[in-house]
């Protein structure tokens, strides 16, 4: 099994999803804590219970941007700063 680590946002917004899923509070309810409308509370709630608490982690995090510039691009200007 994949370890997964939050961050204590993610950690709030899963509380928050694991409450709705368990009863304890309203879809409504869910929405108003996270700042979202219903329908994405209950996209967040069916993800987390088909995929678990990697559902909640952003699905961009540790990849790079696709606007940056890559790493042989950088140790050019870097070797180009460093000659003179």
């Amino acid at each position: 099994m994949k370890e997964v680590t939050l961050s204590m946002k993610e950690q709030e917004k899963l509380a928050v999803i694991i409450r709705y899923c368990d009863g304890m509070i309203t879809g409504a309810e869910a929405a108003r804590q996270l700042g979202l409308s219903l329908r994405q509370v209950q996209r967040k709630k069916k993800a987390y219970l088909a995929e678990g608490m990697s559902s909640v982690i952003h699905k961009s995090r540790n990849r790079t941007t696709g606007r940056g510039f890559g790493n042989d691009f950088a140790t050019k200007i870097i070797s180009l700063y460093e000659c003179c």
